[in-house]
């Protein structure tokens, strides 16, 4: 049985992600892109809010929050800015890995993380080879790979800004990594790799969702507010229907992500849910882009950008290729089929 019901202090966590994004994030979004930075006044306010160390173990100033909690805060944040999550924290890695001593070790001493799972880098005999060409974020000091059932801490060979734009995320800054004969210290076994993939998968949905859900919310007022032929274009039935489809497509893939996000351990599960919310979030972000017509290629009106940033955050944690792949591989081994209920 899975209790969707949040306490008082997690809905008051959730209201204060909300207003942070409201009054800090959103209308200084396009100034955050052009400088390809976020201001350090603002990730210390980020900090001192627990937004940054969020399931984080208490002794690290953590919450300990639930997943499916943490999941809606970075949903409330996401519609202001998509970016901020990442951009925002020196710790761009899931929760279950600051439990770690090794982890918490590197955080205390205020190095810069960040997490991946790529299939393209080489690992042999304890030596992690290959390059990743684009990290959303301005520097990192050490990465936690996952690397088929292996999940390991491998410091960079080298690190170099990236000197053009990426498709989205701006603000959170690009660079390129590479790994020469680098030192991969393990860090847990298949379960607990798996685990941590799963609970970065949770994150990069919970933003692409948040961002379409902002992505629709926003065409559906522009439809409202735009008179043709004498009546608002939302009460056309082209785009009323259209609104609608957005309306029930983000909710449903909102739900099944925060079902799935109550059971981590349920990995599959959580690919297939990650799966849903890269579909549901592309498709919305392109209505809302079409909803706006002209308007919506133009940075007048925020559409544009969502569809760039989710479009840039479904290649995290190794795509919707590799989790479409782990969902077919274990589809049959799933021993009921409304398992999640």
């Amino acid at each position: 049985m899975i209790e969707f019901q949040s306490s008082d202090e997690e809905k008051i966590l959730v209201e204060t992600a909300e207003r942070f994004g409201v009054d800090k994030l959103y209308a200084a979004e396009r100034d955050h892109e052009k400088s390809r930075a976020y201001p350090e006044a603002l990730r210390r306010a980020y900090d001192e809010l627990g937004f940054a160390r969020l399931g984080f173990p208490g002794e690290l100033g953590g919450s300990e929050l639930p997943l499916p909690v943490q999941a809606a805060v970075w949903m409330a944040l996401a519609k202001s800015d998509p970016g901020a999550p990442l951009g925002l924290t020196p710790w761009a890695i899931p929760a279950c890995l600051a439990t770690l001593p090794k982890i918490a070790e590197i955080i205390g001493k205020g190095r810069k993380l960040f997490f991946v799972a790529d299939t393209h880098l080489t690992l042999t005999k304890g030596m992690l080879d290959g390059r990743l060409d684009w990290l959303p974020a301005p520097a990192v000091d050490d990465i936690v790979v996952v690397h088929g059932d292996a999940i390991g801490l491998v410091t960079p060979t080298s690190v170099t800004p990236l000197p053009d734009r990426p498709c989205g995320l701006h603000a959170c800054g690009g660079i390129r990594v590479e790994f020469d004969d680098a030192v991969f210290v393990e860090l847990g076994d298949a379960d607990f790799a798996a685990r941590a993939k799963a609970e970065a998968r949770v994150f990069a949905a919970a933003l692409m969702l948040g961002a379409a859900r902002h992505s629709y919310e926003y065409a559906q007022k522009y439809a409202q507010d735009r008179i043709t032929f004498g009546k608002p274009i939302a009460h056309h039935q082209g785009v009323a229907f259209q609104l609608a489809d957005c309306a029930t497509q983000v909710d449903g893939a909102e739900l099944l992500l925060l079902a799935s996000a109550a059971r981590p351990e349920l990995t599959v599960e959580i690919a297939n849910a990650f799966v849903l919310a890269v579909e549901t979030a592309e498709w919305i972000a392109d209505r809302g882009v079409q909803l706006l017509g002209g308007h919506g290629y133009l940075y007048d009106h925020p559409v544009e950008k969502r569809m760039r940033d989710i479009r840039s955050l479904a290649l995290l944690y190794s795509g919707i290729a590799a989790a479409q792949a782990e969902v077919s591989d274990g589809i049959l081994s799933f021993r009921d089929p409304l398992a999640l209920l």
